[in-house]
């Protein structure tokens, strides 16, 4: 009896291995046996690789309609950074204040994907009229050209072929020349040296600094404290001070501003606040643009000292 027993429980253990073996072979189907429970068919690992999907969070991943990746460079951070409609939809709207020459060269850059050794990595170069200079980043071409709004983005063959060149050596004298005959009287020329002083003058109050200290730098320059008074001889002095002291105030705000960027994303605003109220009383200012003209430099030497220590966070 008990043989007949454990040859009715071998039977129902065979028929369950059957059906477990069998599981495969229904193709979506589970099986069931005597009990209910399913058994669901087991299917084979996926030999196709997964597409990847782009992140549609970032507005500026994956390329545009031609290919090119964004590039902070040549194209803008704006909140809908492609084109929506002309001949260029669908493709990276271009930055403002570079010049064809980089976004040229950049654009070849990006197609070609063989980076640049001279435009990709700093220091970055900049032209405004005959004024060319350097900058650390790219980001600072925005703070230059918030008072200068003829600034724009160059390469470095660019700034080399804008460099002032070398005066020619005069040749040897001959014969005098004849004198040309005197022009007719007409109106008379404008003073470039005081052209460029009233340009300076305006930038200076974009900065929002105390009209005393414009006063003030004028009459040390030249004695007198309007333009009107100013000998013609004495504007080319007078430009020079004034563009002595607005490349410096552009100096302070760049490096604020970088401390800026530093600081928003770890939530250290009100430190940096508390820092910089702390230097600005030191000379009893609210701000680096109320510091006076003959202070100005030593002021942005402590931020560049301040700019340092944020960096190392």
């Amino acid at each position: 009896m008990s043989k007949g027993l454990l040859e009715r429980i071998e039977e129902k253990l065979d028929y369950v291995i059957t059906l477990l073996s069998s599981a495969t072979e229904v193709a979506g189907e589970p099986v069931v046996v005597k009990n209910n429970t399913p058994f669901e068919p087991i299917s084979a690992p996926s030999t196709t690789a997964e597409t990847p999907v782009a992140d549609v969070s970032d507005p500026y991943a994956g390329v545009d309609a031609e290919g090119v990746p964004w590039d902070k460079r040549i194209h803008s951070k704006a909140k809908d950074p492609k084109a929506a409609t002309g001949a260029r939809k669908g493709c990276w709207k271009r930055r403002k204040g570079i010049s064809d020459e980089l976004y040229d060269q950049v654009m070849a850059e990006l197609k070609a994907s063989e980076p640049s050794s001279d435009v990709g990595q700093p220091p970055f170069f900049f032209r405004s009229g005959e004024i060319t200079g350097r900058l650390d980043t790219v980001d600072e071409l925005a703070a230059l050209q918030t008072n200068d709004p003829a600034a724009v983005l160059i390469s470095e063959e660019e700034f080399r072929k804008l460099k002032p060149t070398t005066p020619a050596v005069p040749s040897a004298p001959g014969a005098p020349s004849v004198p040309s005959a005197p022009s007719a009287p007409g109106a008379p020329g404008v003073n470039p040296d005081k052209k460029e002083c009233i340009d300076l003058i305006r930038k200076l109050t974009d900065f929002d600094v105390d009209n005393t200290d414009i006063n003030s730098i004028m009459t040390e320059t030249t004695g007198f404290d309007t333009m009107d008074k100013v000998p013609a001889d004495k504007f080319a002095e007078l430009k020079l001070a004034l563009n002595t002291w607005h490349g410096w105030l552009v100096c302070c705000k760049n490096a604020i501003d970088a401390m800026v960027e530093i600081a928003e994303p770890l939530n250290f605003t009100d430190n940096l606040n508390q820092g910089l109220a702390g230097l600005f009383e030191q000379y009893t200012a609210e701000n680096f643009e109320s510091v006076h003209y003959s202070q100005i430099a030593e002021l942005s030497g402590k931020l560049d000292e301040y700019l340092v220590s944020w960096r190392e966070l």
